[in-house]
């Protein structure tokens, strides 16, 4: 066995041993370079048994840890809360290259590896959608793909569930705003991400520092016919150190975020993660997940 090839397996045995709560037999994914490992489990015991959470680790160390994700459906059970991994593609990877009229750099080289997982709810009636995973070099990237769920082929989504569990207290850079029509011009902060507090609305893109792990910086790709993701911090956190997803909600439809034909897909939840803040600058990720130019 080669040695990159080893330590991918020793480092997907951590991350499914972490916590005794998780599910042995996690969906993985690793980077190309191996330094990056994304894994998808479901809890199976305590209060939030059978949630769907997701793990990145950089380097052999924890950055986010069983993040839960999900999504409130308008007139419907949360989705995600209650869940079984039905099956997970193996890997796959893709590497092509393509030019750009103008950016960071010509042509940009779009390195990734791939996974999409199906999830099921017990039962047996029960509704089912699946997440799409990408691991990149300079970060990994995820977003839900969502079938009719009630015949109507349409879905009316209130908020995801998605959150982002930093492994230990982070310091984070955060641009704090009032509310969702809030100029984005003010200045940047630097605060524990214990410090943010739950009334604020943080904007995207979120720079953040795991200290001793890595630079972590959290965004979102191709929105289309979606609403944009802010983050808040999570009340009555006991960690101190969880974010949630808080998507704008609509003008026309109070209670509601987004209204949207199924089968549907996310935007694509960024997570960019490097030894120094300066190759956060450099990636060209946000840009691969984009979808091609349509002219």
């Amino acid at each position: 066995m080669k040695s990159s090839n080893f330590a991918v397996v020793l480092l997907a045995i951590f991350l499914s041993s972490s916590v005794l709560s998780a599910q042995s037999n996690p969906a993985a994914v690793s980077s190309p370079n191996g330094q990056l490992q994304f894994s998808f489990s479901v809890l199976n015991d305590g209060p939030q048994k059978g949630q769907l959470v997701y793990d990145v680790a950089f380097r052999g160390k924890p950055v986010l840890v069983h993040s839960p994700l999900g999504m409130d459906i308008q007139d419907q059970q949360p989705l995600g809360t209650n869940v079984e991994i039905v099956s997970s593609t193996s890997p796959s990877k893709v590497d092509e290259t393509y030019t750009i009229p103008a950016g960071k750099s010509n042509p940009v080289r779009n390195l990734y590896n791939t996974i999409s997982v199906e999830l099921r709810e017990p039962g047996d009636f029960s509704r089912h959608f699946s997440v799409e995973a990408r691991a990149y070099d300079d970060g990994v990237a995820f977003r839900y793909l969502i079938p009719d769920l009630d015949g109507s082929h349409s879905v009316h989504i209130v908020n995801e569930r998605t959150q982002f569990q930093f492994s230990k207290e982070a310091t984070t850079y955060p641009l704090i705003l009032r509310n969702y029509q809030t100029s984005w011009e003010d200045s940047y902060h630097t605060l524990p991400v214990s410090s943010i507090h739950p009334e604020w609305l943080v904007a995207l893109p979120l720079l953040a520092e795991v200290p001793g792990v890595a630079w972590v910086g959290i965004t979102e790709a191709d929105i289309e016919n979606y609403s944009g993701m802010y983050l808040q911090s999570q009340e009555g956190d006991r960690n101190q150190g969880t974010l949630k997803a808080r998507l704008t909600p609509r003008l026309d439809v109070p209670g509601v975020s987004v209204i949207g034909q199924t089968p549907l897909h996310s935007p694509w939840r960024v997570i960019m993660v490097a030894d120094n803040p300066g190759r956060l600058i450099e990636s060209n990720l946000v840009i691969n997940l984009n979808p091609p130019c349509a002219i």
